[in-house]
């Protein structure tokens, strides 16, 4: 039961996607069955005969987690897979590993090496760090011959499912997150609320591509008048960003941010009872705002669009704690089922809710 749920879990991932596929799996919290996932979905892939390549954005893999020190599951890696590690981890695993490639990439283990598995064991995954890097060692694999590139997102790095990295995503959620059933569900709610913004309104679409040319900040209005606001970030004083959004009919004007969007800039537009046609961001993992700040402010009214969408394909459920008392799996299944409006699967368990 539980390999024909990763094979459905796979075909999900599959949908829709370019050839070859890029996948982040990312954890709500360390903890949170996100390794799990990533070993399903190799296995899966393993089994078609799907030409894998395998990198992290930190460090996974390793037998005793660096920060909690709790014992955590091996990735596995299928004979025939690329892996791209630092060059001290090529023989840190059970996996005979054959380097192939030294890129121009250090860490403190060495450079970054593609390699491929010549007998399949567990392997030990140290990533370059940028997301920038990250998408440069996704091209080299995929130079390799890798047609599902897979990359195990460590804890809090969800820039690793950007458009320019993946474009899609697998998001495990967790009992580790919190002994509140309820409390997890919500945090799921807020990230998936955040995954499904629209993409920005064709009528302002090139206005919009003018100013993040002109800026980090700019102002657009709906005929299309660019102004730029003289900020170096949009996580710096909220104040003149904001003043400058006023300054055309505010609910006619599209505040559109360069870089991110944190607490600061959207505590100011609450106060000041700011109402936009929209704030716009780059994409998804360019919202960096506390789940109750972002609610009230959706509550509301308030809008907000990306210029390119990230594709948030399933979710995957894990009612086990290392950390405290866990989730009853049906439970936990049931209650991420009713809003996700996506595949939700516990690989584990072997339950699943598919889309209807």
């Amino acid at each position: 039961m539980t390999e024909s749920l990763a094979v459905q879990l796979l075909d999900q991932v599959l949908v829709g996607g370019d050839s070859p596929t890029r996948l982040s799996v990312v954890g709500l919290c360390k903890n949170a069955g996100k390794t799990v996932t990533l070993n399903h979905i190799i296995r899966a892939a393993a089994g078609r005969g799907l030409p894998l390549g395998l990198v992290s954005t930190g460090r996974d893999g390793e037998e005793q987690d660096a920060v909690t020190e709790l014992p955590k599951p091996r990735i596995w890696a299928p004979a025939g897979a690329w892996v791209a590690t630092a060059a001290q981890a090529l023989t840190a695993g059970t996996a005979r590993i054959d380097p192939f490639q030294e890129l121009p990439m250090t860490t403190r283990f060495g450079p970054i090496v593609i390699g491929r598995v010549a007998g399949e064991g567990e392997v030990l995954l140290i990533g370059p760090g940028s997301t920038r890097r990250i998408g440069e060692v996704l091209g080299g694999l995929e130079a390799h011959g890798a047609r599902l590139c897979l990359v195990d997102g460590s804890f809090d790095r969800i820039a690793a499912a950007a458009p320019t990295v993946t474009g899609r995503v697998v998001l495990s959620a967790g009992a580790a997150y919190s002994h509140s059933m309820s409390e997890t569900v919500s945090q799921v709610r807020h990230v998936l609320d955040v995954f499904d913004l629209p993409q920005v309104p064709a009528e302002v679409t090139t206005a919009i591509e003018k100013a993040l040319l002109t800026g980090s900040v700019s102002v657009v209005s709906r005929d299309g008048a660019v102004t730029e606001v003289p900020v170096a970030s949009a996580l710096g004083d909220p104040e003149p960003i904001v003043a400058a959004a006023l300054r055309p009919a505010p609910d006619t004007a599209y505040l559109v941010l360069g870089g991110a969007l944190g607490d600061r800039l959207l505590m100011t537009m609450l106060k000041r009872r700011v109402q936009l046609a929209g704030l716009v961001v780059s994409d998804p993992t360019h919202v960096l705002v506390e789940r109750n700040l972002w609610r009230r402010w959706r509550r509301q009214g308030g809008l907000a669009f990306v210029r390119r969408r990230v594709a948030l394909v399933a979710v995957t459920a894990n009612a086990y704690s290392p950390v405290g008392q866990g989730y009853d799996a049906h439970e936990f299944l049931a209650a991420l089922t009713i809003m996700a409006n996506r595949p939700v699967f516990d690989l584990e368990a072997g339950l699943s809710q598919p889309l209807q």
